[in-house]
């Protein structure tokens, strides 16, 4: 392994990364408006599809005249290339089916312990309480 692909693993890994946590973060915040953790997965899977297959396919399909065309200097900067395409058509896969399946399982538990523990840690407060009270009935608090 040269200096050029280690180089380009760490640059894979923080775009790997990125991706997983817009994966996660938006079926954290499914999870918080009150899904399920498959329905949270699916959804988020569904809305977070386009984002990042456009950053892994624009990072590929620039990195393929880098990674296979031949050219002065093209044995260096090649392994850069090809880490990218062959890493990111992979992780596509990774962040896609296994990291929703791996949050399913991680957070499944917390489904079958029910809403009381999730509704008595989220109990809105005496001023929230007011507020929706005022808007429901069309007058102020």
């Amino acid at each position: 392994m040269s200096v050029f692909s280690a180089v380009g693993i760490v640059a894979l890994v923080g775009v790997v990364v990125n991706n997983g946590i817009v994966l996660v973060d938006y079926t954290n915040t499914l999870r918080s408006r009150g899904l399920s953790v498959r329905d949270a997965c699916l959804e988020a899977g569904r809305n977070r599809l386009r984002p990042i297959l456009m950053t892994g396919l624009t990072t590929i399909i620039s990195m393929i005249p880098i990674a296979f065309f031949p050219g002065p200097g093209a044995d260096t900067i090649q392994p850069i290339g090809k880490t990218f395409v062959g890493g990111l058509s992979v992780s596509f896969f990774m962040t896609l089916l296994v990291t929703p399946a791996v949050y399913s399982l991680l957070n499944g538990s917390r489904d079958k312990a029910g809403l009381s523990r999730r509704s008595s840690r989220f109990k809105p407060s005496q001023g929230e309480r007011q507020r929706t009270t005022a808007s429901e009935t069309g007058g102020a608090a």
